[in-house]
């Protein structure tokens, strides 16, 4: 390990920037199911609200 460390030594900022992106990665894969949760419900909603008004009519 502390040869692997060593290694690195030089190239730092390039190991942040790499885990913040795979942190990034990974929040988004876990948000993405919410997101289209989110869209096909407003959706769905849009839906009904125009069936029941064209009923109305």
């Amino acid at each position: 390990m502390l040869k692997i460390l060593k290694n690195l030594k030089h190239m730092w900022v390039s190991v942040v920037i790499l885990f913040v992106l795979l942190c990034l990665q990974a929040w988004t894969d876990l948000i993405l199911p919410d997101y289209t949760s989110k869209i096909v419900n407003i959706g769905i909603q849009a839906r009904r609200n125009r069936i029941c008004c064209s009923k109305c009519n």
